[in-house]
């Protein structure tokens, strides 16, 4: 890719479901890694990207469900 002068900076939103997929989601967790290892590849060419990987968020995706690691 070509990088241009400057300051720059790519900032990809994951999720936390990369590490820990949830059942029957395996598609969701899947095209997340895929986020995080593309912001990776384009952070070893040179252009400055980061993935954020927030934890769940207490939705009907997952049931509702509280706990220490969701928001």
């Amino acid at each position: 890719m070509k990088i241009r002068k400057g300051n720059h900076l790519i900032i990809n939103m994951c999720s936390s479901s990369s590490y820990y997929p949830l059942p029957y989601f395996f598609l969701y967790g899947a095209s997340k890694a895929s986020i995080d290892i593309f912001s990776e590849s384009l952070n070893l060419e040179g252009l400055n990207v980061i993935s954020l990987k927030p934890s769940y968020v207490s939705t009907a995706l997952i049931g509702g469900r509280k706990g220490n690691f969701i928001i």
